[in-house]
């Protein structure tokens, strides 16, 4: 995976190349939750990410930083549907 620099300036080429290459990572994540609307857990979790990405210090791998992204997004799903 890329260093998050190589997505910045967040621009058309950069977002994509972002999106094409987190995608498999984060559906994984959003699948094995089995949340019901995989598809707005995605966006959702992309959306959040972009935000912050180039607010993202690097403290932590951005892999674990997707994780826990999705993580959450995933839990948020799991809560909505359960109501």
């Amino acid at each position: 995976m890329k260093d998050h620099l190589q997505y910045l300036p967040l621009d058309n080429q950069n977002t994509s190349q972002f999106l094409d290459d987190w995608e498999e990572f984060v559906l994984s994540i959003i699948r094995r939750m089995k949340v019901s609307d995989e598809a707005e857990a995605m966006s959702r979790v992309f959306t959040r990410a972009l935000t912050g990405l180039p607010d993202f210090q690097g403290d932590s791998k951005l892999s674990t930083w997707m994780y826990k992204i999705a993580w959450r997004e995933g839990l948020r799903q799991l809560k909505k549907d359960s109501k």
